[in-house]
């Protein structure tokens, strides 16, 4: 029996995963097995034994789509072929399918982040757990991309390659201090992105300079030089933050505007934060070759953060992704890309319903759960 899966499914989501392992040891097809795994994770289950359980309880509805000729392989099967499998393949999986899926509106804001899986830790055996760094797509609410970053080195070297897999032509990457790094800037200078980057004490000379050109020009109430000023309150969750941002254009006072290709404006952004009685108060500096208004500017770096709050925080509460022991071989890497593709199944298709919501309810009735892997 072949497969019966949706055609473009199969070649949007697992055409580049090609089968390594001898013919005549498999039993389970590989695309039986990635099928099944993804269904369970959009189902709430988040390990190797749950998903074997969920194909027990689904096999009839699998079976509309996969063979499963042998029936559901075993959680060993199922943690063996996360295992083994080349995570720079299923990588590619997800971009080409990501890709096809995603259609960025221009001007969108896209954050690079880094995460921890903090479930790797292990004192014992020398583990501390690894990052993984992502791309998040604001106005699509979707995860695009995902890289490791190497054990004995930090983010740096993974946002290249994140970029690399990117089309951010006519898009606004943002990243925190850590990407703030001249390559970073040229490189999405170059393939058609704008950057805002944000800017603290560790880039020295740079962040010495902004904060003495805003504490300067405030004193005469920039009356003397190019700025836009934007002023926002956000309430929630018994708190008060009030955000005001100062734009500057003039950059060619700092001496090292030669050094930031597209460099266009400098920015401050005041915040101030009211919970019950208590307030605090913290003052951050940004770069960025977009030359956008003041509001603008805001609401982009304000943006930035949605990846802590719609990706990482999600992955964390309702994917469970920090208590998660999955610890060997290449199984972490791509069991945290197997969430990732099954939230964004569930954000493109989940209507009003919240990430939870809908995987109880994929859980509970094939029809919503045909309803999100497929979006019909």
């Amino acid at each position: 029996m072949e497969s019966n899966l949706p055609q473009p499914f199969i070649e949007e989501i697992f055409s580049a995963a090609d089968d390594w392992r001898v013919e005549r040891c498999k039993r389970h097809q590989l695309v039986d097995i990635l099928f099944l795994s993804l269904c369970g994770m959009i189902s709430g289950a988040d390990g190797f034994s749950e998903l074997e359980e969920f194909g027990k309880e689904r096999l009839e509805w699998l079976r509309q789509y996969v063979p499963l000729k042998h029936g559901i392989p075993s959680h060993d099967t199922i943690r063996r072929i996360f295992m083994q499998m080349d995570p720079e393949i299923f990588a590619q999986c997800f971009h080409r399918w990501m890709s096809e899926m995603v259609v960025l509106s221009e001007g969108q804001v896209i954050s690079l982040d880094g995460k921890q899986l903090r479930g790797m830790k292990d004192v014992g055996s020398g583990r501390y757990g690894f990052y993984l760094v992502g791309a998040w797509a604001h106005e699509n609410g979707l995860c695009l991309a995902q890289e490791k970053v190497d054990e004995k080195s930090n983010e740096i070297t993974a946002l290249p390659q994140v970029l690399s897999l990117l089309d951010i032509k006519d898009q606004i990457i943002t990243i925190d201090a850590m990407g703030t790094q001249r390559a970073i800037a040229e490189q999405i200078i170059e393939q058609g992105g704008a950057y805002i980057l944000a800017v603290k004490e560790n880039q020295g000379r740079l962040y010495e300079e902004i904060v003495e050109f805003f504490e300067e020009e405030a004193k005469s109430d920039f009356l003397f030089v190019e700025t836009q000023k934007d002023q926002s309150w956000d309430k929630g969750h018994g708190r008060i933050e009030q955000r005001i941002c100062h734009v500057a254009y003039d950059v060619e006072t700092l001496s090292s505007y030669n050094k930031w290709r597209g460099l266009q404006a400098i920015i401050q952004i005041q915040a101030s934060r009211w919970i019950h009685d208590k307030m605090e108060q913290k003052t951050r500096y940004y770069i960025a070759s977009y030359r956008g208004t003041a509001k603008q500017l805001n609401m982009a770096i304000r943006s930035h953060w949605g990846i802590e709050n719609s990706l990482h925080w999600i992955l964390d509460v309702v994917f469970h992704e920090d208590q998660s022991r999955i610890r060997t071989d290449h199984a972490p890497q791509n069991m945290a890309l197997l969430r990732k593709m099954a939230l964004n199944m569930i954000k493109a298709n989940k209507g009003k319903f919240s990430v939870k919501t809908a995987r109880l309810k994929a859980a509970w009735n094939p029809k919503v759960l045909q309803q999100l892997v497929f979006g019909n």
